[in-house]
C-alpha cells in the first residue's frame, strides 16, 4: 500500500472517530436536564453564581439564564408563548398581577427572598463627582447638562421605583419644584434603557453621568454611589407607610411620566423593595425546577446572595399562603399574610 492511500485511511479514520466523538457529546448533553430561567437585570450576577454552584452539586442539570426587566420577563412568557422553568422578578407583585390574579392562570404562588435599595450611581467621569453627596445629591443630578438617567418602568419596577423615589425626595426635602425639575430633565422624562442593567455599561464609559440602580448593582461593578436616605430608598418595610404617600403614573407602552390615569397608563405606590420568585405552571421540568428553588432558599443560595452578590435577603423567605406551595416548598418559608 503506498503512502497516499495510507495518508488517506489514517484520514478517513480521524474523521470517523471525530463524528462518533461528536455524536457522543450530543447525545450525553441531550441526557442532561437544562432549566430555563427568565429573571429580572439586577438578579444577572447572583443567577449566575447560583447557577454554578447548583451545577456544581447537580452535573446532570445546565441552567440557562436570561435577564430582562421583571415585566419584560414575566410578558415573555404570558404574551409570547416562550416556557421557562423558573421567573425570577425584582417585584414579586408582579408576579401576582400578571400571573397569578389571571386567567389563564400562569402561576399559583410566589415566594419572597431579597431585598435592595434605590442609589445614584456615577463614576469619577461624572459630572459634579467631587461635589456631590448625599445631602445636595438632587441640585446636582437635575442639572441640565448632566446626563442622568433611568430605566423603563413599563418593562422594569427600578425604572417606577426610581419616580417613586424622586417623588419622595420632594416630600422628604420639603421641594414640591424637585419633582417638577426632575420629571421635566432632558434625559430623565424618558427612559434611557429598558431595564437597569442596560444603564451599567454606559454609566462607566461615561455616556452617561448618573443612573438610579440597585445598591447591590452599584457594589457588583464597583460603582461609586450616594446613598439615599432610608425616607427615600425604599429599602426598608418599616417605613412602608411613608413610601405609600408617593403614586407615580406612567405610559405603559413607553414608559413616560403621566400625571393621572388614562388608557395605556399604570399607576404605580411606594413600597419596599422585595424580590419574588415563582414557577410557571406550564414550566417544562417543573420538579427539576423546585429541587433549584429549594437550593436558592437554602441556606447556602442566600449566602451567595447575601456574600457574594452583596444584596440582602429575607430569612427566612416568605410567601402569602403556604398552603398553595408544592409540598417540598413548604418547609422553605413561613407564611405572611400580609404579601
Amino acid at each position: 500500500m503506498n503512502k497516499k492511500k495510507i495518508i488517506v485511511q489514517v484520514l478517513i479514520s480521524l474523521l470517523i472517530v471525530a463524528f462518533v466523538f461528536s455524536a457522543s457529546m450530543i447525545f450525553l448533553r441531550d441526557k442532561k436536564t437544562h432549566l430555563v430561567v427568565f429573571h429580572a437585570g439586577s438578579l444577572s450576577y447572583p443567577i449566575e453564581k447560583l447557577s454554578e454552584a447548583y451545577e456544581k452539586l447537580h452535573p446532570n442539570i445546565i441552567i440557562e439564564h436570561e435577564s430582562a426587566g421583571s415585566a419584560a420577563s414575566i410578558r415573555k412568557i404570558t404574551e409570547e408563548g416562550r416556557l421557562a422553568d423558573i421567573l425570577f422578578s425584582s417585584d414579586y407583585k408582579l408576579i401576582d398581577t400578571m400571573m397569578v390574579e389571571t386567567e389563564p392562570k400562569w402561576a399559583n404562588w410566589s415566594i419572597v427572598f431579597a431585598r435592595n435599595a434605590i442609589v445614584l450611581a456615577y463614576t469619577p467621569k461624572s459630572q459634579f463627582s467631587s461635589n456631590i453627596n448625599e445631602t445636595n445629591w438632587y441640585l446636582y443630578a437635575n442639572q441640565s447638562s448632566v446626563i442622568t438617567a433611568r430605566s423603563n418602568p413599563a418593562d422594569d419596577p427600578c425604572g417606577y421605583r426610581t419616580l417613586i423615589t424622586i417623588k419622595l425626595a420632594s416630600f422628604f426635602y420639603n421641594d414640591s419644584s424637585l419633582w417638577d425639575n426632575y420629571v421635566n430633565h432632558p434625559t430623565l422624562k424618558s427612559p434611557w434603557a429598558s431595564n437597569e442593567a442596560q444603564l451599567v455599561g454606559p454609566l462607566q464609559i461615561g455616556e452617561i453621568d448618573y443612573a438610579f440602580l440597585y445598591e447591590s448593582m452599584a457594589l457588583q461593578y464597583n460603582l461609586s454611589y450616594i446613598k439615599l436616605n432610608d425616607y427615600i430608598n425604599l429599602a426598608n418595610q418599616s417605613f412602608n407607610d411613608y413610601y405609600g404617600k408617593a403614586t407615580v403614573y406612567f405610559n405603559s407602552l413607553t414608559g413616560d411620566i403621566a400625571n393621572a390615569t388614562g388608557a395605556d397608563i399604570t399607576a404605580k405606590t411606594g413600597k419596599a423593595i422585595w424580590y419574588g420568585l415563582t414557577i410557571p405552571n406550564n414550566a417544562p421540568h417543573y420538579q427539576e425546577a423546585i429541587d433549584f428553588v429549594i437550593f436558592v432558599l437554602s441556606n447556602e443560595g442566600l449566602k451567595i446572595i447575601s456574600e457574594q452578590a452583596y444584596q440582602p435577603v429575607i430569612d427566612p423567605p416568605q410567601t402569602r399562603d403556604k398552603g398553595l406551595l408544592p409540598e417540598k416548598l413548604k418547609d422553605k418559608v413561613i407564611a405572611n399574610i400580609e404579601l
